[in-house]
């Protein structure tokens, strides 16, 4: 399988507001797929740092 495909689902579950778990794990499998893109990467990191400035560091189900 291609890594991009699940890059872009991963990129449609954030923009449709499925829960975040979801689009992680399109993440984490793109990652595991092309360990040399960094599109994956920087997608995760960039998820998890707008879904901690949007639900605030008190919320402790995301900060897990």
């Amino acid at each position: 399988p291609d890594w991009s495909h699940a890059l872009y689902l991963g990129k449609l579950c954030e923009k449709l507001r499925y829960p975040c778990e979801k689009a992680f794990s399109y993440y984490s499998k793109a990652s595991s797929v092309n360990p040399l893109a960094v599109d994956a990467v920087y997608r995760t990191h960039a998820s998890r740092l707008k879904l901690l400035s949007v639900s605030g560091k008190h919320d402790l189900h995301t900060l897990q």
